[in-house]
């Protein structure tokens, strides 16, 4: 009897050890586990941080890029416009250099011309009419003028001899008289030649 408790007490102790190693293992492995887990979580916060760090600089170039269109585009559109001063009376004109040698004439090439809008005040001068003015918005695109009916005088109205429309987003309107020939004549110049007003 005393061995078999002698034995049972050894096995038992056997198994404690066992169990303990047991235990003991698996605490490592947790710990290598928890160890493994902490480098990751330090690995993706610093990749976290170079990200951040590539998006705010990518954020300044973008930032500096555009400000530097704006500025541009505020040089482009200053140099578009004359500053106001006295009126002028607008005269078509297109200066070209010629070169001759021997028997060939050449001629620089003329600029390609854009649409664009231009904000200017017109003065018209007919005869047997008193002189009037107005300010104007001159379409370089467009193929037809118009103008405010009540800044004309009577004497350089005439009736249409066909029929304009001016088509809107949501209206279309007939014109009901022509102004004098000269007076669309010189605002046709001023808008082909873009003169300076």
């Amino acid at each position: 009897m005393i061995r078999d408790q002698d034995k049972e007490y050894y096995e038992n102790k056997a198994a404690m050890k066992k169990k303990e190693k047991l235990w003991k293992t698996k605490e490592w492995l947790l710990i290598r586990d928890l160890r493994d887990a902490l480098k990751i979580i330090d690995q993706l916060r610093t990749e976290k941080e170079s990200l951040e760090e590539q998006k705010n600089e990518e954020i300044r170039k973008i930032k500096a890029q555009l400000q530097k269109r704006k500025e541009a585009e505020t040089q482009f559109s200053s140099k578009e416009f004359l500053p106001p001063g006295s009126p002028q009376i607008a005269k078509p004109f297109m200066e070209a250099e010629v070169y001759y040698s021997g028997n060939s004439t050449t001629t620089p090439k003329v600029k390609k011309v854009t649409n664009q809008l231009y904000n200017a005040k017109v003065e018209f001068e007919i005869p047997n009419c008193p002189m009037f003015g107005t300010t104007v918005v001159i379409d370089t695109g467009a193929s037809t003028c118009c103008i405010n009916k009540k800044v004309i005088p009577e004497e350089a109205m005439e009736p249409l001899n066909h029929y304009v429309f001016f088509n809107g987003l949501n209206s279309r309107q007939q014109a009901t008289s022509n102004e004098a020939v000269r007076a669309m004549r010189n605002l046709q110049e001023i808008i082909q030649c873009k003169a300076q007003i």
